[in-house]
């Protein structure tokens, strides 16, 4: 990754693609189902941070703060936590000046307005209704690193515990705004954010038992960050489609569909493997498009909306046209489709295919791919 200099900001643009490259992957690693971490590195120069995109900071503190404005109602609190975060970013440049801390420890709670909702909106995922904890340094070379560990099940006594860790106790109410200065060595700016996981899941542990990581009970670990980074195909494919972040949403749903399933597939969430590695691994014969087209089929089957920071998408059947013009599946082999034909019908159900049907990976009824080869020999 390119290393920018106070030289290389005067004067340099604003890279668009950058920035969408790193919104998208974030978002990305957010929607799926396990533990995320990321890590972000700042230059300051003229009293101002700079991403590795080269833009500016603070204007997208202002912008996201004017924006919540024009929020409905039910996202109301957005504009109080988003008070917050410039406070946050204000703290920053404070920080960057010189002030009596090199360190900050942000705990992002859940809103509690939605802890009693089940139904996910804004971004936020009211199933594992995630706390995103950050730690802010400001670092020797005189730069700025952000990192950020999501915590699932925003347990207040477990985030409380991080304050108590410093001799703090955290008052009633939102903890996004109480932030925590430090002034701390290298190594314990490294090793901090580990040590505030362990002390998170530590409380979990004393009240239920088990292992915990990351505040979701133990398995094969994984940061999905790191996992998205490696669905280049993807990340492209969306790139390609898409302006900025949020834009093209059709194509996005499909994106994010095809990730889950990936990621499913390779038994990571530790739940169930609907589609088994096996089968996962024949759909790769077929173009991307398609793969996509499946996925999203899935996903619409299943009722799935997806959740990261500040946006959540969904699809239903009464958006399934515009799945061509975001194309899936317009560059499908014609045996990819099924023909209706009136001995064609599944061995178990009996239900046909509907006319122009893409193939599913398990065959018409969704039970078996089994049927599929069965049905072939029926025309």
């Amino acid at each position: 990754m390119e290393t920018l200099t106070s030289e290389t900001l005067v004067g340099r643009r604003f890279d668009r693609n950058h920035r969408l490259y790193d919104d998208t992957t974030t978002w990305l690693a957010e929607a799926l189902d396990g533990n995320m971490r990321t890590s972000f590195e700042f230059k300051f120069y003229g009293n101002e941070l700079y991403g590795q995109d080269g833009g500016a900071l603070g204007p997208i503190f202002t912008d996201s703060l004017e924006s919540a404005k024009n929020l409905s109602a039910n996202l109301s609190f957005e504009l109080r936590r988003r008070k917050h975060e410039m406070d946050e970013y204000l703290e920053m440049i404070q920080m960057m000046n010189g002030f009596d801390f090199n360190t900050m420890v942000v705990v992002s709670d859940f809103p509690d307005e939605l802890m009693n909702e089940t139904t996910d909106v804004g971004g936020y995922n009211c199933q594992r209704k995630q706390t995103m904890l950050r730690v802010i340094t400001k670092n020797e070379d005189g730069g700025l690193t952000t990192q950020t560990q999501s915590l699932d099940r925003s347990e207040r006594h477990a985030l409380e515990s991080i304050y108590l860790q410093f001799g703090h106790q955290a008052s009633p109410g939102e903890l996004l705004g109480q932030r925590i200065h430090l002034m701390l060595d290298p190594d314990a700016q490294k090793n901090l954010l580990d040590g505030l996981v362990e002390v998170y899941d530590h409380s979990l542990y004393l009240r239920y038992g088990g292992e915990w990581q990351a505040g979701r009970q133990k398995s094969k670990f994984i940061n999905t960050y790191d996992f998205v980074l490696q669905q280049q195909d993807l990340i492209k494919y969306y790139s390609e489609r898409a302006d900025y972040f949020g834009d093209n949403q059709p194509v996005l749903y499909g994106v994010v569909a095809t990730i889950k399933r990936r990621y499913e597939a390779m038994g990571l969430t530790g739940k169930s493997i609907i589609t088994p590695t096996t089968e996962f691994n024949k759909a790769s014969k077929y173009n991307l498009n398609y793969e996509i087209a499946l996925s999203v089929q899935q996903s619409i089957m299943s009722g799935e909306d997806f959740n990261g920071c500040g946006l959540t998408i969904s699809m239903s059947d009464d958006t399934a046209s515009q799945l061509g013009e975001a194309g899936y599946g317009s560059k499908t082999e014609t045996n990819q489709t099924y023909q209706f034909n009136k001995k064609m019908h599944c061995v178990v159900c009996q239900a046909p295919p509907k006319e122009g049907e893409l193939k599913k990976m398990c065959g018409p009824c969704g039970i078996c791919r089994s049927c599929d080869s069965k049905l072939q020999s029926k025309i």
